[in-house]
């Protein structure tokens, strides 16, 4: 239990949540530990029943098998604490939404204790095979059908830290490092993203010097669909409700303008090359 404990000062774990997950674990320790092993083969039905306190008590304690598998590897401790800060980030999202203590998304950090996730510095990667949308009709998409089926890491961008240059950069960098000394026999072949920060409209909106759209023009666009319950709940904040939605900066009035009018929030595809 003492490992439990202090896993989750590691990764920011508020206290209150802390204190559920342990009582989860000392509860049901046989089940939780049978469950966090059947987590990390991806195995969720018998989770998915239970509830969120107890999804996150089984969470922590596939977190703490895979950290034995960071150890072996060699991975730093900074790696895995600030990969798995994503509960902390989840749980809260959880706690904001219901009002509930503990985490629903189980399939997505599964992903993170079966080590298909790293965040590093800024940025998240994710093990992936791009595959050209259907829907990218431009010039781009015939350059991209080349990468049509070989290995890529795909980016994902953490809530609640600013998305400077200087830190994706430096994230980029660490990122080419990392797969280099860690998985050297994972040869990708590119950066993918798939997110609403690539909407080549937002420089109108939100400045050509912004975060967000210097962040967007890294990558070669492959089109857009729509995305706009995910995208909402990004801009506006988890089990906000749609008639308390507010224009209260640039890019809230924006996605507002755009709902009212009966028109999606979008989602582009993009990609950066990365051979090596």
């Amino acid at each position: 239990m003492k490992a439990l404990e202090t896993l989750c000062k590691s990764i920011g774990l508020p206290d209150e949540e802390t204190a559920c997950a342990l009582a989860e674990a000392a509860k049901h320790p046989e089940e939780t530990d049978e469950l966090a092993r059947k987590m990390r083969r991806g195995r969720l039905r018998a989770l998915k029943k239970r509830s969120p306190a107890f999804r996150l008590a089984v969470t922590l304690k596939a977190a703490l098998l895979a950290h034995d598998d960071y150890a072996k590897l060699g991975i730093p401790e900074d790696i895995f604490n600030d990969t798995f800060s994503d509960i902390a980030v989840w749980s809260g999202n959880d706690r904001e939404r219901y009002g509930e203590i503990g985490v629903r998304n189980i399939m997505w950090l599964s992903k993170h204790t079966r080590l298909r996730i790293f965040k590093i510095g800024r940025l998240q990667y994710e093990f992936g095979t791009f595959a050209a949308p259907p829907f990218g009709g431009a010039a781009n998409f015939f350059d991209a059908l080349p990468l049509t089926g070989k290995k890529v890491l795909n980016l994902h961008i953490q809530q609640g830290v600013p998305l400077s240059p200087a830190a994706c950069d430096e994230s980029f960098v660490r990122a080419k490092q990392f797969f280099a000394t860690y998985f050297p026999h994972y040869r990708y072949s590119a950066f993918a993203i798939c997110s609403w920060v690539l909407n080549p409209a937002l420089a109108a909106v939100i400045g050509e010097d912004s975060n967000v759209v210097r962040f967007g023009r890294r990558f070669r666009l492959l089109g857009a669909f729509p995305d706009t319950d995910m995208n909402a709940r990004r801009l506006f904040g988890y089990g906000t409700p749609r008639d308390r939605y507010t224009g209260d900066n640039a890019l809230r009035a924006y996605a507002l303008a755009r709902l009212n009018g009966g028109k999606p929030l979008l989602s582009y595809f993009g990609y950066i090359r990365t051979e090596r």
